[in-house]
């Protein structure tokens, strides 16, 4: 069976549900600090991660991001809040699933099983012979799986075992026309693009009605778990990670895409270095030309990163991931959730109608307001431009010295 890590600083809740999640056959390490718990999460080798919101020395959440990577054991949130504001902060860390308290046996057995199940779907399952999935890649294990996707660490036997990552369309039921979209979108943009700071895709194909497209395998921790992990950047940190993304950003704009889902979570530190960015996940970019692909009044994107103007229902352009990107860094440059300790609602009421607070953090005067142009409300008072911006970067000019 599974072997469980629960952290829990209530005595009767951690016991409850080792219990019960013994009396399934499960192996459990209950711990009830952060302390505690850090040395077994960093280590890894489990399955399955339950972790409370508040604990005595300081937030469970923060265990999230000491999660190994790339494989991101699933975790599930459990709070005796029940509110909105736990239940966005747990989201934002990267959890997946939340658990109210109190919770019946019954329930916590269901949902261990549904992400246990999840987990242990790792064979390929994918067309090939000879164990070559698509007739060319060894499978190694599975890195990630989203709403549309999953993404595999493979060898391409037809590039002499080159180590890539393959992402295979896994359409839900009833929405696949939509994610066969959304996947091809994301492959002819980064097929469109080449920099260092864009994932490069190699080959795309398709047997049996699964598309799938494999690209470099961009070893190193996202932005959002190093930071977790290591604490803030410095502003020197911030300068070096946030050039090559505008450069990026840059060769976007060039290109007619726009991104729409900047994030730390979608940007890549190649060997942990936050000089070296690479911006993932183009499934929600889209060109000039490009039709929607979905039905009004759903957000595409992540809420708590997303320009005003998109929150308020606008088309995106290049400066709505300008904004993206300024959230980013300051996130980057503070640690905070952008929920903070606020709900989503709040944050996202904040966005639209407030400036948004920069770091508390000393920042030199040119750096600071370069981010508040990033991050400013009206779309027509950021830069025209990634390029103006990378422009004024690297000049050291002030706010609208571009």
């Amino acid at each position: 069976m599974a072997r469980i890590v629960v952290v829990e600083d209530e005595q009767a809740v951690r016991a409850f549900v080792a219990r019960t999640l013994a009396d399934r056959g499960h192996r459990v390490a209950a711990f009830k600090t952060v302390g505690e718990a850090l040395p077994v999460v960093e280590e890894g080798g489990f399955e399955l991660l339950l972790v409370d919101v508040e604990l005595p020395d300081g937030c469970g959440l923060d265990l999230l991001g000491a999660l190994p990577e790339p494989s991101r054991t699933p975790a599930i949130v459990m709070s005796a809040l029940n509110e909105e504001r736990d239940f966005g902060r747990g989201f934002a860390a990267g959890a997946a699933d939340y658990m109210g308290k109190p919770f019946t046996a019954a329930e916590l057995q269901a949902r261990v099983s549904m992400h246990l199940a999840r987990v242990r779907d790792n064979g390929p399952g994918l067309p090939g012979e000879e164990k070559l999935a698509f007739g060319r890649y060894k499978i190694e294990k599975q890195l990630g799986r989203g709403s549309y996707g999953r993404v595999f660490r493979a060898r391409d036997a037809g590039r002499r075992d080159l180590p890539v990552a393959l992402k295979v369309l896994v359409a839900p039921e009833g929405e696949e026309e939509d994610a066969r979209l959304r996947f091809i979108r994301e492959t002819l943009a980064l097929a469109r693009v080449e920099h260092d700071a864009i994932v490069r895709i190699l080959d795309v194909g398709r047997s049996r009605d699964r598309i799938h497209y494999s690209m470099e395998l961009v070893e190193g921790p996202t932005l959002d778990a190093f930071v977790r992990r290591q604490g803030p950047l410095s502003e020197s940190q911030a300068r070096a990670l946030v050039g090559p993304l505008l450069s990026a950003l840059a060769a976007l704009e060039r290109a007619g895409i726009v991104h729409r889902d900047i994030k730390p979570s979608n940007i890549v530190l190649r060997d942990g270095d936050p000089g070296r960015p690479v911006l993932i996940d183009f499934g929600l970019s889209r060109g000039a030309r490009d039709r929607r692909s979905t039905q009004g009044n759903v957000f595409l994107g992540t809420p708590v990163f997303m320009a005003p103007e998109v929150i308020e229902g606008e088309d995106a352009d290049t400066r709505s991931d300008l904004f993206s990107l300024g959230l980013t860094l300051r996130f980057a440059l503070t640690g905070e959730d952008v929920v903070g300790s606020s709900s989503i609602a709040e944050v996202l009421r904040a966005i639209v109608s407030e400036p948004v607070a920069l770091p508390d953090e000393q920042l030199s005067e040119p750096f600071g307001l370069f981010l508040s142009w990033l991050l400013e409300r009206e779309r027509i008072a950021r830069p025209p431009t990634a390029r103006s911006a990378l422009r004024a970067l690297e000049k050291g000019l002030l706010r609208h010295g571009a």
